[in-house]
């Protein structure tokens, strides 16, 4: 994390964990491997908690469950703040890996999913959905991480808001009262 992954070396690795560098390339082909190991690592936990998260509330409010799975993601972004900077931040993706949806983002879009088949959402495409929510959480997440000096409002609020329009925009409005409903909804948050 100090010295960045261009400075990074096994080498390195090596003398600070008191090992030779040979023995470490009998785990790790190289570094990149070594790193994709730590990313795949943080994207299970990750995927876990989502996992647990969609499990938990099955049979409940699918709009619901998207929001608190946005909002996980930044928490969990936020509260390991290293590992997120590695997975995303740090790590030069390989050009095969680029071209994967991490296991995260495949859970977001099962909820995403479940929303549309449930008649919850507009009539939109669901991996158009999943992905632009993506991008609006790990941008959020990615800045509050990045930028930790800057004069945030309240990180929380600043969150809550973003991922409560995102959602909002994509909700089927059924009719009047369900429109009041969510009209005093967002009046109190």
């Amino acid at each position: 994390m100090q010295e960045g992954y261009e400075s990074f070396s096994m080498r390195k690795l090596a003398s600070k964990i008191g090992c030779s560098a040979g023995g470490l390339y009998l785990y790790f082909e190289n570094k990149e491997a070594l790193f994709q190991t730590l990313v795949d690592e943080s994207f299970q936990r990750l995927t876990s908690l989502l996992t647990g998260l969609s499990t938990r509330n099955e049979g409940k409010d699918p709009v619901e469950l998207l929001k608190k799975a946005l909002y996980t993601y930044v928490d969990f972004g936020l509260r390991n703040a290293n590992d997120y900077r590695f997975a995303f931040l740090l790590s030069q993706p390989t050009e095969q890996d680029s071209a994967k949806v991490p296991p995260p983002v495949a859970v977001l879009g099962k909820i995403v999913e479940r929303c549309s088949q449930e008649g919850r959402l507009r009539d939109v495409e669901s991996e158009v959905v999943t992905q632009a929510l993506w991008a609006s959480v790990h941008g959020i997440t990615s800045l509050f991480i990045q930028r930790p000096g800057y004069p945030w409002a309240e990180k929380p609020k600043v969150a809550e808001h973003l991922i409560a329009n995102a959602v909002a925009g994509l909700v089927l409005v059924r009719d009047t009262q369900e429109m009041a409903v969510m009209a005093v909804q967002a009046a109190v948050a």
